[in-house]
């Protein structure tokens, strides 16, 4: 079966840039229920059921990217084998990154670029909804409810759709979190994912 891939928005994507200008749209219309009305509950079951697993798979392989990625560097290769402590310290111990550039010595730009979170970010966001709309399209044809020749208006409306139902079941909490520099509690669904990698990665 064919599989898609999407293109979001990729706007916050400069790494230099503070995380705080992460940029995630708003949705005032309660997502279930607008799968409810356009889909079917069916749609919402699907994701409900796999999300938990897809984003942790993505969060395992995308991390990995990144410290191979750092590896290959001449100029951050020595913080590869750091990135793993650098994630504990922000998720599992609460600090900013701007305590953490102190302790190690090094300017918060430096650390921003070797931990690149806003990349990281996007890109499981990215990958999610990808994974999600390949898993329901390869699932409604074999129900046959859709056909090999997708409309391109469905596939928009559905990608669509995808997109504003994991922002607001994981993503926008999860940009809400990693912008608070004062009280710092990692508790979002998304943080929780990656404190878990960091546990079975210990």
């Amino acid at each position: 079966y064919r599989k898609f891939s999407v293109s979001l928005d990729r706007s916050f994507l400069d790494q230099e840039a503070d995380i705080n200008s992460l940029e995630i749209p708003y949705y005032d219309v309660p997502i279930e229920e607008k799968f409810k009305e356009k889909e079917g509950l069916y749609l919402s079951e699907t994701i409900n059921n796999n999300l938990v697993n897809i984003l942790q798979s993505n969060v395992n392989e995308l991390v990995e990217n990144r410290i191979n990625k750092l590896k290959k560097s001449k100029s951050y290769s020595p913080y590869a084998a750091q990135y793993i402590n650098f994630l504990k310290a922000f998720y599992q111990e609460g600090k900013s990154q701007n305590q953490i550039a102190k302790e190690i010595g090094i300017r918060q730009e430096k650390l921003n670029r070797i931990l690149s979170f806003k990349q990281l970010f996007q890109q499981v966001r990215q990958k999610t909804v990808e994974d999600l709309l390949n898993l329901i399209l390869e699932s409604l044809k074999e129900k046959n409810i859709i056909s090999e020749a997708i409309n391109n208006d469905y596939l928009i409306n559905l990608t669509e759709n995808i997109e504003q139902f994991v922002d607001q079941k994981i993503f926008i909490e999860a940009k809400a979190e990693m912008m608070n520099s004062k009280n710092r509690t990692m508790n979002s669904f998304y943080a929780k994912t990656f404190i878990d990698y960091l546990t079975q990665n210990s």
